[in-house]
């Protein structure tokens, strides 16, 4: 038998602050404070509840998640044994790798005519070719730094061309068809007099 879960009696309470609550996504801090309980266990309940995303960083769970994840705890025939199997199911947390890359100094100031030809932009599509990840990783700044200096041409460039409607209808064209024709009426009309 595993540990007892020391806010089990409290879970009502804490399903109805969660239900109440304004908050949307749910932070470690967030389930300390309603759960009272430490931070190894407010990282071991988001992982119960699953779904966690990363947000700027920090790691959250949404309400309706973890309002899911209490739900199925309170109608549980055995709490513990549901909350390790959760836990036993649950999907690695997220891990956020850094970029690390610097910026040379001719990129600061790169426009869209200096893109190299790996970088192409055309009207609704953009592609960016690279031998590998780095690379790739490289041209995608290179290609957001000039967007972020030229995006002007840019979206010249990207935006579809406007549908130019046709300026001479059917009635109109007619029109001018019997107006052509009055005045070769009319011209012969005149050279015979």
């Amino acid at each position: 038998m595993g540990r007892q879960i020391k806010w089990r009696h409290e879970i009502h309470t804490i399903a109805s602050s969660v239900r109440n609550s304004q908050t949307e996504t749910w932070t470690r801090r967030d389930i300390e404070r309603v759960f009272c309980v430490s931070r190894g266990s407010a990282q071991t309940i988001m992982r119960a509840v699953g779904e966690i995303q990363d947000l700027g960083g920090k790691h959250v769970v949404s309400r309706a998640s973890l309002l899911s994840y209490l739900d199925v705890l309170i109608t549980a025939d055995d709490l513990g044994l549901e909350h390790r199997a959760r836990l036993n199911t649950s999907l690695p947390v997220p891990r956020v790798r850094l970029l690390k890359m610097q910026v040379p100094d001719d990129l600061r100031t790169v426009m869209v005519r200096d893109l190299p030809p790996e970088i192409t932009l055309e009207p609704g599509r953009i592609e960016i070719c690279g031998a590998n990840s780095v690379v790739l990783m490289e041209r995608l700044l290179a290609l957001a730094l000039a967007l972020q200096n030229d995006l002007d041409t840019a979206a010249q460039i990207l935006d579809p061309p406007r549908h130019t409607p046709e300026l001479i209808d059917n009635e109109l064209s007619k029109m001018f068809r019997e107006l052509a024709e009055r005045e070769k009426n009319f011209d012969l009309s005149a050279a015979a007099y």
